[in-house]
């Protein structure tokens, strides 16, 4: 009797976690998916990039990936208008005055170079979790977290 019940006992955790796998399975694919054609406009422009990952932001998608050895990201609206590209750069790539600004305010952990829609130049800083937005002259236009 001992026995049945050790088995009945593993038998259902087996079946619970497999269960709880699945939902985390299909939960992950809600959240990577992109829609035909944002992922159609994205691989129209960058065909070559590899590891390509997905991710929705609100009303908006997410693609991270590595492009002639360079990380970065390209934003796109539902209907698959690009709407920011942003680059991972050096921080001696900074405006002088954006780098001088975001190290008065703590050690630059990572530096990018953003590209809006409409040919817009921004640069980011992430600053002890902060993330400071500076216009193409380096002056700060805005702080977030």
């Amino acid at each position: 009797m001992n026995c049945t019940f050790k088995y009945g006992k593993i038998i259902k955790i087996i079946i619970f976690a497999a269960m709880s796998l699945s939902g985390l399975s299909a939960n992950a694919q809600k959240k990577d998916a992109a829609p035909p054609s944002v992922k159609a406009a994205f691989l129209k422009e960058y065909s070559a990039a590899s590891y390509v990952r997905w991710v929705k932001e609100q009303d908006k998608y997410e693609a991270s990936f590595t492009l002639d050895a360079h990380r970065m990201s390209a934003t796109y609206s539902a209907d698959g208008r690009k709407e920011e590209t942003e680059t991972t750069i050096l921080v001696n790539q900074l405006p002088e005055k954006a780098r001088k600004t975001a190290t008065s305010k703590g050690q630059i952990k990572e530096a990018a170079s953003i590209i809006k829609a409409d040919g817009t130049m921004l640069y980011e800083a992430q600053v002890n979790g902060v993330d400071l937005l500076f216009d193409k002259n380096g002056t700060l236009i805005k702080e977030s977290n």
